[in-house]
């Protein structure tokens, strides 16, 4: 249908101006009042129905003939009229379902932004999933940890890319299949636990002060507890190369998070002016557990998209198993 009316239109159109550039140019010009009218413009230069048609026209136009530029005026009237009833109607069938999910800012190699454009493992391995899925347009914002997950805990984000299964931390998320697998570690200033030996998290780790990103659940529940307890110090912040400058300089003596993360949150903090020197206060602990990743759909906003649940049921199909 939206070629038919296409069609009709350059037809009348072509047929039109190739009939008007027979006419010499006289000195009486007519304004096309009536083209205008149904949004069809007739200027000195151009008859034009936008988007579809755009033709050069003569300046002037004899009296006469202009009833035959009334003529198609009403004949492109018609089809443009075809043509606004048509495509009214029928969705582009290139219509696609938008859904937003938010990740985690500046978590190289995971989870980062370079020149506007997503990137990381996380990003990388969810991709491939998605691409996958049909209809759907997926759009990816970052920003902290703890915006994240309340964006989506409020229904205003479809959801997460880059979640631990942690239902019932997170009860207001569905999680997805797993699309990714990490080590996770305890990472610490070397002079904090001079003379320490680490067989088992978090015990072992009784008496340290811990830095972690606000809404972080890796740590587990138990470390959580033991905070609770008062046998763990835990010093809250949004970003994590700060917590990783921590400590580096002894504010903090040990963070949890997966490996690659820490290491890379070192070379970047060498390229801000860290001394390499500094880099070496940091030594691996323990390697504490090994983590699924997933995307921790929001409950809230699915009540209000439906359209969500398919894309969730999709995604869960198409990933690996």
């Amino acid at each position: 249908m939206r070629s038919d009316a296409e069609s009709a239109i350059r037809k009348a159109g072509y047929l039109g101006m190739r009939k008007i550039r027979e006419y010499p140019a006289r000195q009486r010009s007519i304004s096309g009042p009536a083209c205008r009218y149904w949004g069809i413009g007739v200027h000195a230069a151009t008859v034009s129905i936008s988007p579809f048609l755009a033709l050069p026209a003569p300046k002037t136009i004899d009296g006469t003939d202009a009833m035959d530029i009334a003529r198609l005026c009403r004949t492109l009237s018609a089809a443009a009229l075809l043509a606004v009833a048509t495509l009214g109607t029928a969705p582009p069938a290139s219509a696609q379902t938008r859904v937003v999910l938010y990740s985690e800012a500046g978590q190289r190699p995971l989870s980062y932004e370079e020149n506007g454009a997503p990137k990381g493992d996380y990003i990388d391995h969810f991709m491939r999933v998605a691409n996958r899925i049909p209809g759907y347009q997926v759009e990816i914002r970052f920003a902290s940890w703890a915006r994240t997950v309340e964006e989506a805990k409020n229904g205003n984000s479809a959801g997460i890319l880059g979640v631990y299964y942690r239902p019932k931390e997170r009860p207001y998320l569905n999680h997805s299949k797993a699309f990714y697998a990490e080590e996770v570690a305890v990472h610490c200033n070397r002079d904090a636990i001079e003379g320490r030996t680490f067989h088992h998290y978090p015990d072992d780790f009784a008496g340290l002060r811990f830095g972690n990103q606000r809404n972080y659940l890796a740590p587990g529940p138990r470390f959580f507890q033991m905070v609770k307890e008062g046998r763990i110090t835990m010093v809250e912040g949004h970003e994590f190369q700060d917590l990783v400058k921590k400590m580096l300089v002894g504010e903090i003596d040990c963070v949890v998070n997966p490996s690659i993360v820490i290491k890379e949150a070192l070379r970047s903090l060498e390229t801000r002016g860290l001394p390499e020197r500094m880099r070496y206060k940091s030594r691996r602990a323990l390697v504490i557990k090994t983590e699924t990743v997933h995307i921790g759909f929001s409950k809230k906003y699915e009540e209000a998209h439906p359209e969500l649940a398919k894309f969730r049921q999709l995604f869960n199909q198409a990933a690996p198993e």
